[in-house]
């Protein structure tokens, strides 16, 4: 599919093809065809120009994947590969590797130049050319001499022609080429002329020659290469950690950093282990933690006393009594910082199924009972006080999210820094959404998708969603979990707009990009 970054619509259920590299002016008129190709580390990927700077990392443009940081199992449906050719023909293909990470460092989805950058590791090293050189990232931008600009785009818009065939442009720095066509996207506009193996200094983007600049990112990306170079085999999900009997895995804020760590914990012994995230790499910490919310039990996340690390809150749903385990001290549940809040039988009757959120903005994560019968609530507004938690603040009997078959989900879906309730219906991938602000508290329904792309594939039909802040844009989107990973996603824009994408291929996965222990706790279907 000869796109970079496309997406389906759900308002209008249509497809829409890039908007960056489609006006009629950006067509490569004075580009030329390369054979034999003297820059082999160039080559294409998921309809995308990426360039090799490593031998088994690429750089190209955020927008090429929509701006996530993504990964890949191995599977049929695993796909598509980066392709390297000798001769510059992307139809005489050298060698095809997979792609099994991806890495964006945009600043909010859909954006077009400035952070439009990406990096995207290979699963192994390309086989062929033999002449392959990766590239450099330049340490700054030329202002005289000349400049090529590499892409497999097409060389006419109007009708769209001549894809697959590497070609270059040569100009000086100040000239606007007008030369980017769709396919182009994620090419290198390098220092020096085509013959020169130069150093990338911009990516090309869109925006009528808009370009996006890597240069800032250096430093980044070389520490994260080299820590994933060396310690990626610790990743916790390349080696499927948390995945035994009874255990669930929770993604959490263990140090108030803003990025995301993960929580192990097993619902039947206690038993909890914890994943540290350094260059968003998250392996698994030496530490010993302490055991917590047996008993059949129920464990759920949030910032309760404000310190923007995550605490852990086990709920009996017998009695409605709850503990806290405090994050600050590295959560060793009963035997560290822990309280037992005053029991009330809050949220205790049958159909009363407890969640966590901020749902008044004060950075302290409170507690929602939902009745999944009738669809009252009530709310408990976390305090600064030693038991943080007092009884009933506010209810509501609005009926939202209490129809048959309905999932509740709680998210910060337009980055408010208020929680808001998301209701999932499986059965129809139907979504409503009651949207939090002052003043407005569990109204009701303020907006309804049907993200339904096709007949027969109605959003998470089957498997589980999940939400968190998968594009860096410090709101949440929507991701559907299966046995094989992430089915498709519902990617917010931050004004409550969804799009929807499905990751490499059925079968992979995308992680937090950031975390907000309060406002946006670990929320799952349930």
């Amino acid at each position: 599919m000869r796109i970079t970054a496309i997406f389906l619509l759900l308002s209008a259920c249509a497809l829409d093809a890039e908007p960056d590299l489609a006006s009629t002016a950006d067509d490569i008129t004075g580009g030329i065809s390369v054979n034999p190709n003297p820059r082999p580390e160039i080559g294409e990927w998921n309809g995308c120009t990426a360039t090799m700077i490593r031998p088994n990392w690429l750089l190209l443009a955020a927008h090429c994947f929509t701006w996530s940081d993504a990964r890949n199992w191995s599977g049929t449906n695993s796909n598509p590969t980066f392709n390297t050719t000798a001769t510059g023909d992307g139809h005489a293909v050298s060698a095809a590797t997979m792609v099994d990470r991806t890495f964006s460092f945009s600043g909010f989805a859909g954006e077009l130049g400035g952070n439009d950058v990406m990096l995207a590791h290979l699963s192994s090293v390309p086989t062929g050319p033999t002449n392959i050189v990766p590239a450099t990232i330049a340490t700054a931008a030329p202002t005289s001499g000349t400049v090529t600009d590499w892409g497999f785009g097409c060389n006419t818009v109007a009708p769209q022609t001549g894809f697959d065939f590497l070609r270059f442009r040569e100009s000086a720095p100040s000239t606007a080429t007008h030369a980017l066509c769709p396919g182009d996207s994620g090419g290198p506009k390098v220092i020096g002329d085509h013959t020169q193996r130069g150093a990338i200094y911009q990516i090309n983007s869109g925006f009528d020659n808009g370009f996006s600049n890597p240069i800032p990112w250096r430093t980044t990306i070389d520490r994260l290469i080299a820590d994933w170079d060396t310690n990626g085999w610790a990743d916790i999900y390349l080696n499927r950690w948390c995945t035994g009997a009874n255990e669930r895995r929770f993604e959490i804020d263990a140090d108030g950093d803003g990025q995301a760590d993960a929580l192990c914990w097993n619902s039947v012994t206690g038993a909890e282990k914890l994943g540290v995230g350094v260059n968003r790499l998250i392996r698994p910490s030496p530490a010993t933690l302490g055991s917590f919310c047996t008993g059949g039990r129920e464990l759920l996340t949030g910032d309760f006393d404000g310190d923007r690390i995550t605490d852990l809150l086990c709920h009996d749903k017998t009695t409605g009594q709850n503990f806290i385990d405090f994050g600050r001290d590295g959560y060793n549940g009963f035997g560290g910082t822990t309280i037992a809040v005053p029991n009330f039988g809050w949220c205790s009757h049958a159909t009363g199924q407890l969640h966590t959120g901020d749902f008044n903005g004060d950075g302290r994560t409170d507690l929602l009972c939902h009745d999944t019968a009738t669809g009252h609530k009530w709310l408990d507004y976390a305090a600064a006080t030693a038991t943080i938690f007092a009884g009933t603040d506010y209810e509501s009997t609005n009926n939202f999210c209490s129809h048959v078959g309905a999932k509740l989900l709680v998210g910060d879906v337009d980055g408010n820094g208020r929680s808001d309730l998301i209701c999932h219906t499986p059965s129809t991938g139907q979504l409503h959404f009651d949207r939090t602000y002052a003043g407005d508290i569990f109204n009701g329904v303020d907006e309804t998708l049907d993200p339904i792309p096709s007949v027969n594939e109605r959003f998470c039909q089957t498997g589980r969603v999940e939400v968190g802040d998968y594009q860096g844009l410090g709101n949440s989107s929507l991701k559907c979990v299966t046995q094989l990973g992430t089915w498709g996603s519902l990617f917010a824009d931050g004004y409550g707009n969804f799009s929807y994408d499905r990751m490499f291929g059925y079968s992979g996965d995308i992680g937090s990009r950031s975390m907000n222990a309060a406002s946006r706790p670990w929320s799952y279907e349930r």
